[in-house]
C-alpha cells in the first residue's frame, strides 16, 4: 500500500489533541475506547490517495466492539449466576435459565463473558486491515470498570438484592423486601460499602492512567483494577448473607470469594507480565 506522507503529516496536524490527556476528564472517559480506536484508522486515510471516513469507521467498530461487550456480559452473568449459584434450582427447571427479569446475574460470570466478548472480537478483527491489540483493548475498559460497577451496585441496593448479613451497627439498614428472601432485619449495606470502593477504585484506575503510571498495552493497568477489585470482593463477602446452592452453609468460605481467587492471580499475572518478559528478553540477549 501507498501512503500519501504529505497528507498524512496535515492529518496529524489537524488531530493535535487527539491523545491530550489534559483534554480528558472523568465526564468523558467514555469516548477513549472511540479515540484508540480512531487512531488505528487515521494511517489508513490516505491509502491509494483514497479518502476515507475515519469517523464513520470508528464508530462501526465501536458499536461491533460494544456489541460484543454487551452480549458477552449479559450471557456470561447469566450462565455464570446459574451454574456457580443456583444450577441444583435450574437443573430441574432448564426453561427458568431464560428468565433473566426475574433476576440472577454473576459479577464474575460477566467477568468471564467480558474477557470472551473481548477474545472474540479480536479474532474477528485479526482478519481485517485494522487490527487491535487485546491486551490494550482491556486496559483501556478498566479506566472506566469501577464506575460501571459502581452504578450496578447502586441498583443492587434499590432492588434489595445483594444484602448484608445482620447487623446492629446504627448505619444498618432494613430492606423490607430483599429478593432472597432473607428476613426484614438491620444489615450491613454491603452494596453501599462496594458501590464507594468502586468509585474509588474508578479514581485510582483513572489516575493511573492519567499520571502515565502504568504503560497502556502491557496488561498492568487491568492486573491493578483485578486484584484490588477481586481481593475487595473476597473481604466484603464476609459481611453479606450466603448466597448459592453449591456451597454447604457450614463452609468457611462463600462461592464468590472462591470465585474471585482465580482474578486475583490472573491479575498478579498481568502486573508481574512485564517484568518476566523483560528478563526472557534479557537472557535471550545474553546468549
Amino acid at each position: 500500500m501507498i501512503v500519501d506522507q504529505r497528507r498524512l503529516i496535515e492529518l496529524c496536524k489537524e488531530h493535535p489533541k487527539l491523545f491530550d490527556k489534559n483534554q480528558l476528564s472523568m465526564k468523558n472517559i467514555l469516548p477513549l475506547l472511540h479515540k484508540y480506536i480512531k487512531a488505528k484508522i487515521l494511517p489508513l486515510k490516505f491509502f491509494h490517495h483514497k479518502v476515507i471516513d475515519v469517523r464513520k469507521i470508528a464508530m462501526g467498530i465501536t458499536d461491533q466492539l460494544t456489541t460484543y461487550m454487551v452480549i458477552g456480559i449479559l450471557v456470561g452473568a447469566r450462565l455464570g449466576y446459574v451454574l456457580f449459584y443456583g444450577w441444583p434450582a435450574f437443573k430441574t427447571n432448564p426453561l427458568e435459565v431464560f428468565k433473566i427479569w426475574e433476576g440472577g446475574l454473576s459479577s464474575h460470570g460477566a467477568s468471564l463473558g467480558i474477557l470472551t466478548g473481548l477474545t472474540l472480537f479480536i479474532i474477528k478483527r485479526s482478519k481485517e486491515k485494522i487490527k487491535f491489540s487485546f491486551l490494550h483493548v482491556l486496559d483501556v475498559i478498566a479506566i472506566f470498570t469501577g464506575v460501571i460497577a459502581f452504578f450496578i451496585r447502586l441498583g443492587n441496593f434499590v432492588n434489595q438484592e445483594i444484602v448484608g448479613i445482620v447487623s446492629n451497627m446504627p448505619w444498618a439498614i432494613i430492606f423490607a423486601h430483599p429478593f432472597g428472601g432473607e428476613s426484614a432485619v438491620p444489615r450491613h449495606p454491603v452494596q453501599l460499602y462496594e458501590a464507594f470502593f468502586y468509585l474509588c477504585l474508578a479514581l485510582i484506575t483513572y489516575m493511573l492512567w492519567k499520571r502515565n503510571k502504568v504503560k497502556m498495552g502491557s496488561g498492568q493497568l487491568t492486573g491493578i483494577l483485578l486484584v484490588l477489585l477481586f481481593t475487595f470482593r473476597f473481604f466484603i463477602e464476609f459481611f453479606k448473607a450466603r448466597q448459592g446452592l453449591l456451597i454447604q452453609s457450614q463452609s468457611s468460605l462463600q462461592m464468590g470469594q472462591l470465585l474471585s481467587i482465580p482474578f486475583i492471580f490472573l491479575g498478579l499475572g498481568l502486573i508481574l507480565r512485564p517484568r518476566w518478559l523483560s528478563r526472557r528478553q534479557y537472557k535471550r540477549s545474553q546468549l
